[in-house]
């Protein structure tokens, strides 16, 4: 079994998947051996030099892996990307959410239910 990571080194990593645009990075990535920042670009339909910008903090998080080949750079996912996206994928599916009406919460206005392995969950 591998080391543990501690509390600081679990930050970094979930710090960089704290924006939508570098979740779609990494979901995006997994799909290719490794992909230039312009195919990525053209995919995603997003700026290059936003989308630089995000996989530069996810290389910095130790997400991503870069290979230089001349003047081409491409991503690919590094072992720790592998399972974090391993985990968003899970993770999505096994989510589902529903409004229900304030019946159910002592007043409230219609709130969202997250349910996940069988919990109820307040979300905003």
């Amino acid at each position: 079994m591998g080391k543990i990571k501690t509390s600081k080194q679990l930050e970094r990593h979930f710090k960089g998947i704290a924006n939508h645009r570098r979740i779609d990075i990494l979901l995006l990535v997994k799909d290719y051996d490794a992909i230039t920042l312009e195919e990525m670009a053209g995919r995603l339909k997003c700026n290059f030099k936003t989308l630089s910008e995000h996989t530069r903090r996810l290389v910095q998080a130790g997400l991503l892996d870069k290979k230089y080949q001349g003047r081409l750079v491409f991503h690919s996912l590094s072992p720790y990307g592998q399972k974090l996206v391993k985990f968003i994928t899970t993770f999505q599916h096994s989510a589902e959410c529903w409004n229900v009406s304030n019946d159910y919460f002592e007043g409230r206005t219609l709130q969202n239910v997250l349910i996940i392995s069988g919990r109820f969950c307040l979300c905003g």
